[in-house]
């Protein structure tokens, strides 16, 4: 359970969120996301690692990872948010395979890899880790929170564009769309 002193967290958000409309025409605040990762830190007391090479943006009570996405929503479209990027690996190649099961494979092993490296560094409990989520609604935010989950590898299945199963892995394009049966994923070259 995240202890945050939500008062301040509101009051805070919906002061910078009043701004939005000096440099913004859109109804839906402009809020940006390194604002949203100190604001967490500081209403709850954690640790700011929003700067650091690190899979969580705030470590709480020395052993909870936090990920803070910060997002557009209510347009009717879904949306996806990047939960990691890859630069150097995909420098070394490590990614330049035609198969898109063992793109999957590889991308999955890494995010996974880079997650448990973080967990052993900071001495992070996973199973009490959450993604923190800011969606910005037209004239309004939304906060939602949900558990921060390694990929099951065992468990890939691919899917259209959509989220919907398909039978085959098929060639790969712009990007790869996959499932492991709890999340959507997506992944692009």
């Amino acid at each position: 359970m995240i202890t945050r002193d939500d008062e301040s967290y509101a009051r805070l958000l919906s002061a910078m969120a009043s701004l939005s409309g000096l440099f913004s025409d859109n109804t839906s605040p402009y809020i940006d996301s390194r604002f949203v990762e100190r604001l967490f830190a500081a209403t709850t007391g954690g640790l700011d690692l929003g700067r650091e090479d690190c899979s969580f943006d705030v470590l709480l009570d020395g052993r909870i990872g936090v990920g803070i996405k910060t997002f557009l929503g209510g347009t009717g479209n879904s949306k996806t948010e990047k939960v990691a990027e890859f630069t150097a690996l995909a420098r070394k190649g490590l990614f330049n395979v035609r198969d898109k099961r063992k793109l999957v494979e590889r991308v999955t092993e890494s995010r996974n890899s880079r997650i448990l490296s973080d967990v052993a560094e900071y001495g992070i409990d996973l199973d009490n880790c959450v993604y923190h989520c800011l969606i910005r609604l037209p004239n309004a935010a939304l906060v939602h929170e949900e558990p921060y989950r390694l990929i099951d590898i065992a468990n890939l299945r691919p899917t259209n564009s959509h989220g919907v199963g398909i039978s085959e892995w098929g060639e790969i394009s712009s990007g790869v769309h996959f499932t492991d049966g709890l999340s959507r994923y997506t992944f692009n070259i």
